[in-house]
């Protein structure tokens, strides 16, 4: 199975963009002693001996520092999740991206994962090209390492807004960790351009017009994070004119809006 015409473009655009982005990151010493080339077999037996044995640490509750005691193999996952680009495997893709998640888990590996094994990119190319499954768990990695600032904005600079709008109007499995994620983004002030040039409003109401975006407390958590952006609230409002008057999902949204608008108003004349 090889990638359609959108996933070798949207591959190039990443190949740009990784290469620019991480053109002034310096390599730590500790890099240079692996290459790409010497790791980048994936066997699935591997995989799931090394999840096996993450697991195992995490459940033990040790501190160890599971990215750089599985430095090799991260190697090895980042040059296989970019060659699967253009080469799908979407059960070994997910075994790696089980691995980051797992590794995750601890933020103090999180800058490393971001900064010097340099993963985010492609993270994010797999949330917008990947298969269902293989976005599903590119969004829940992208929202565990969101939580390291520097990585907020390396994720917003590669696309990660545009990414899970996008999931979010068309996906049909599960969008919690898509919602999730843009939340946790949405923390930072440097994502705020990004809510208008990705039409993260327009997204949002039309999910939930073509009933895609249904569970209420998912709806609440992104439109109360997108609303503490300045102008966002209007932007809703405006989007609200592609949903049928009377509808359900147009009155739930309308509710829903005018509550948070309500809110804040409150806490203004609080002070």
């Amino acid at each position: 199975m090889y990638a359609s015409l959108t996933q070798r473009v949207w591959y190039s655009k990443w190949l740009l963009s990784s290469k620019e982005y991480t053109r002034h990151i310096p390599a730590l010493p500790s890099e240079k002693g692996f290459k790409d080339s010497h790791c980048s077999e994936i066997q699935i037996g591997k995989l799931l001996e090394l999840i096996s044995a993450m697991e195992d640490q995490n459940h033990r509750c040790q501190h160890e520092d599971l990215v750089r005691a599985n430095r090799k193999a991260m190697y090895a996952i980042r040059e296989f999740l970019c060659k699967t680009c253009l080469n799908p495997k979407p059960d070994l893709e997910i075994l790696c991206l089980t691995i980051i998640s797992l590794s995750a888990n601890d933020t103090s590996n999180n800058l490393i994962i971001g900064n010097h094994l340099r993963l985010i990119g492609i993270i994010v190319i797999k949330s917008i090209i990947g298969s269902p499954n293989v976005q599903y768990q590119a969004f829940r990695v992208l929202g565990k390492l969101a939580r390291v600032h520097a990585n907020k904005m390396m994720i917003l600079d590669f696309g990660g807004i545009s990414s899970a709008a996008q999931v979010i109007e068309n996906s049909v499995l599960d969008m919690e960790f898509a919602i999730r994620m843009i939340t946790v983004v949405l923390e930072s002030e440097y994502s705020h351009p990004k809510v208008f040039k990705d039409r993260l409003p327009y997204h949002i109401v039309k999910a939930m017009g073509e009933r895609r975006l249904t569970e209420l407390a998912c709806i609440e958590a992104i439109l109360e994070a997108a609303t503490k952006v300045e102008l966002a609230t209007s932007e809703f409002f405006e989007a609200l004119i592609i949903l049928k008057d009377g509808s359900g999902s147009k009155n739930l949204l309308l509710g829903i809006l005018l509550r948070i608008a309500t809110q804040g108003t409150d806490e203004e004349y609080s002070y």
